[in-house]
C-alpha cells in the first residue's frame, strides 16, 4: 500500500500552485511528481522572462547604435542675460541634447506581475528602491508606480536613450507585456 502524501508535500504543493490538494488522496510519489512538474513550470517561466529581457536588451542596444542624434549647437552670448547680445563662442555637441529615458511596467495584470516577479527571482529587478547595484535593472518605483528601468546606455544623449527605450518596450509589447516609455531633457 502506498503512503499518503505528507503534510509537508501538501503544503509545498499549495505554496507552488495555490490550490488545496488535501482532499485528493495523493500518494507520496504522486505528490513528488506534482511538485517536480510545478517547479519545472516555474523554471520555464523564469527562463522565458530572462529570454524576453535579453532579447529586449539586444534590440535596445541595436537601436541605440543605429541612432544618429541631431547635433546640438550651444552658444555663449556676450551678456548671458540678454539673448540678443552677440554670440562670443559656440560648441558643437554631436550627441544632441542631454537627457534621460526610462521604461515603466505597471503591475496591472498577471502577465506583467509574473514577468517582474521572475526577473526579481533572477536578480534583474529589485523591490529595494535604494538599490544602486548596476546589474539590477528594474527597480520598484513609487513615483511612476510599478517597476522602472532607467536607461544607462547612450552616455548623455537623450535621443540614443529614447531609441534604446522604445526598442526595448517594443520587444516587451511583442510578448504581451505592456510598458510605457518616458524621457526628459536634462
Amino acid at each position: 500500500m502506498d503512503r499518503s502524501a505528507t503534510n509537508r508535500q501538501l503544503w509545498a504543493l499549495f505554496c507552488i500552485t495555490k490550490k488545496d490538494h488535501r482532499d485528493m488522496n495523493l500518494t507520496v510519489d504522486q505528490a513528488s511528481e506534482l511538485i517536480a512538474q510545478a517547479k519545472a513550470s516555474i523554471n520555464a517561466k523564469r527562463e522565458d522572462a530572462i529570454n524576453i529581457y535579453n532579447e529586449a536588451l539586444k534590440a535596445g542596444q541595436k537601436a541605440l547604435e543605429a541612432c544618429t542624434p541631431v547635433p546640438m549647437i550651444v552658444g555663449q552670448h556676450a551678456n548671458v542675460f540678454n539673448d540678443h547680445s552677440p554670440v562670443t563662442q559656440t560648441w558643437n555637441v554631436p550627441d544632441g541634447v542631454c537627457g534621460f529615458a526610462w521604461i515603466t511596467i505597471r503591475l496591472k495584470d498577471s502577465k506583467r506581475r509574473t514577468f517582474i516577479n521572475q526577473l526579481k527571482k533572477a536578480g534583474l529587478a529589485s523591490s529595494d528602491i535604494n538599490c544602486f547595484d548596476r546589474k539590477v535593472r528594474f527597480k520598484k518605483d513609487d513615483y511612476y508606480g510599478g517597476y522602472t528601468l532607467w536607461i544607462r546606455e547612450g552616455d548623455q544623449s537623450m535621443q540614443r536613450k529614447e531609441a534604446f527605450a522604445y526598442a526595448f518596450a517594443n520587444i516587451l509589447s511583442d510578448h504581451g507585456i505592456e510598458a510605457q516609455v518616458g524621457s526628459r531633457m536634462d
